[in-house]
């Protein structure tokens, strides 16, 4: 498992890129105060702390399921399964039904989300609970994360590896915020 965790970090810091697009006007419309820095910075880190901790559950829970299937399977097989899955959802991607069956569906998941979103502003630590939302939003670079926590074949390896993917992610997601609200 240890050769797992510079990917990790790695992982999430090369694709924070990715992150910044997808996001990034999400972190730009969060309601930091100028005037406010300290209680701004303070809503900025619990925002970051959820979303990781969101990130980190869900590392625990996918490693709980790979390490139920290696009881079954060798773990070359579950990467090679994994890595078909990837491949065939990459591939369905050039199908415009497809691309238009899996936007409605996505819409149909966020739409709860994004009213929810608005609602968690109102909130003293609006947020933590902005940054855990923000972590159960479907993210292609979050199931790749997921699918190769999956692969690490233990509870501890795979919350260990989505928590140090969800570090990665944070430095550049901050610039953005910072940014944002200066």
């Amino acid at each position: 498992m240890m050769d797992f965790l510079p990917l990790a970090f790695l992982m999430g810091l090369f694709g924070s890129l990715h992150c910044a697009v997808m996001c990034g006007p999400i972190m730009l419309g969060m309601p930091f105060r100028k005037q406010d820095l300290l209680q701004s910075g303070f809503q900025l880190l619990l925002y970051q702390f959820g979303r990781i901790a969101v990130y980190t559950i869900l590392g625990l829970l996918v490693g709980a399921l790979g390490s139920s299937i290696r009881i079954f399977s060798d773990q070359k097989t579950l990467s090679m399964l994994i890595g078909f899955v990837l491949v065939l959802f990459t591939a369905l991607q050039f199908n415009a039904a497809y691309r238009n069956r899996f936007s409605r569906l996505q819409s149909w998941l966020l739409n709860p989300l994004i009213r929810l979103m608005g609602k968690v502003f109102n909130l003293p630590l609006w947020g933590l609970f902005a940054g855990m939302l923000n972590g159960i939003i479907p993210c292609a670079m979050v199931y790749l994360a997921l699918a190769t926590a999956l692969n690490t074949g233990s509870v501890q390896s795979g919350g260990i590896f989505m928590f140090l993917f969800g570090l990665g992610t944070t430095p550049l997601m901050l610039m953005i915020s910072l940014g944002g609200s200066s």
